[in-house]
């Protein structure tokens, strides 16, 4: 049993399978005391674009104990704002910056595809900077 298979979520664990086919890059989990948190790193400059994480669903949305798959990625600090108000599924970053990152919780209320852009928009936010 690999680490990844603590996210046992359909919906994560084809994002994970999606990411490592596109972008060549893996989930590194970090922090032993964290065993369902983990990280994806531009491999251009090491810099994280998205968080995946198992949390209870109250700490995102306010309401539910159940545990959810949860990830954390970058977007464009300009438009997030609109994008968390408008975007059903979206929120402000948990446990990140709220002015650059978004969570989602993969519970299906946002399609693969649309995840997939969103992760290669925040790969794409990670690998612009220096």
């Amino acid at each position: 049993m690999s680490k990844a298979d603590i996210f046992s979520n359909m919906q994560t664990k084809v994002l994970i399978d999606w990411v490592a086919s596109q972008y060549g890059e893996r989930l590194e989990f970090l922090w032993e005391r964290l065993p369902d948190c983990a990280v994806w790193r531009h491999a251009g400059n090491q810099l994280w674009y998205a968080v995946l994480m198992r949390v209870s669903r109250h700490k995102i949305t306010g309401q539910g104990n159940d545990k959810v798959d949860v990830l954390d990625l970058r977007y464009q600090r300009e438009l997030l704002p609109d994008f968390v108000r408008h975007q059903k599924g979206v929120y402000p970053g948990w446990h990140m910056n709220k002015d650059n990152w978004i969570s989602v919780i993969l519970d299906e209320t946002l399609t693969t595809d649309n995840i997939k852009t969103l992760i290669d928009n925040s790969r794409e936010i990670a690998g612009s900077k220096k």
